[in-house]
């Protein structure tokens, strides 16, 4: 997370450069990376502007890639803007690119999109299920688990969840912004006053950011 105004920095900087070659892959590139940097910094608006041209381009280079991403970024905000239809359509485009590429967690992109769009359209059953697929070896999950079952009103089971996990703060990574928020409301849910202390600790150095995985999962402010 602290990266993330050099990255959007580094980003522009690719663009304007890609823009004055004439590269028109690396031009997607840059414009994905420096979409998710506006979305990582709460830049909602810049974020689509920069976004929508580069999905466009990616789907004519037929850069699959890129693509993914930028599906996994978009989903969230139309689900929570309740455009259900488009996040849907997005969502077979984002499990298609699935089965096509061979990338380590890009199945964590379509799960994040599914959860997204239950989450936010009240489908309790389904947003049930998906978390118990949510454990990963290498990311912490309880708290994001924890807040989606408590998202969808499942509130009993999402303590259940909770009972006897422990929730780990510790990594810095692309995935810290959501665990770090996750458990911040999770703190709310169970009424731990220490978790979130913690939390806010970890969190106050970026307010006004998006509690998002990089990419994907964006839960809003």
């Amino acid at each position: 997370p602290a990266t993330a105004e050099q990255r959007l920095a580094l980003g522009l900087e690719a663009t304007e450069l890609a823009a004055r070659l004439g590269d028109e892959r690396s031009l997607v590139i840059a414009q994905t990376l420096t979409a998710v940097a506006h979305g990582e910094l709460g830049q909602v608006d810049r974020m689509w502007q920069v976004s929508l041209p580069a999905r466009h381009s990616a789907e004519r280079l037929h850069l699959n890639y890129p693509l993914l991403v930028l599906h996994a970024l978009h989903i969230p905000w139309l689900a929570q803007a309740g455009r259900f239809e488009e996040a849907e359509a997005l969502l077979g485009a984002t499990q298609h690119l699935v089965s096509e590429l061979r990338v380590i967690q890009a199945g964590l992109a379509e799960l994040g999109a599914l959860v997204s769009i239950y989450t936010w359209s009240g489908r309790n059953e389904e947003v049930a299920g998906l978390m118990g697929l949510v454990e990963d070896e290498s990311l912490p999950m309880v708290a994001s688990a924890v807040v989606m079952l408590d998202r969808a009103g499942l509130t009993e089971q999402a303590r259940a969840h909770a009972s006897g996990r422990v929730v780990d703060l510790e990594q810095d990574n692309w995935f810290s912004m959501m665990n770090w928020c996750c458990a911040a409301e999770m703190a709310l849910v169970l009424g731990d006053r220490d978790l979130a202390a913690e939390s806010y600790d970890r969190l106050s150095p970026f307010r006004g950011r998006t509690g998002c995985a990089g990419s994907g999962t964006a839960l809003g402010p």
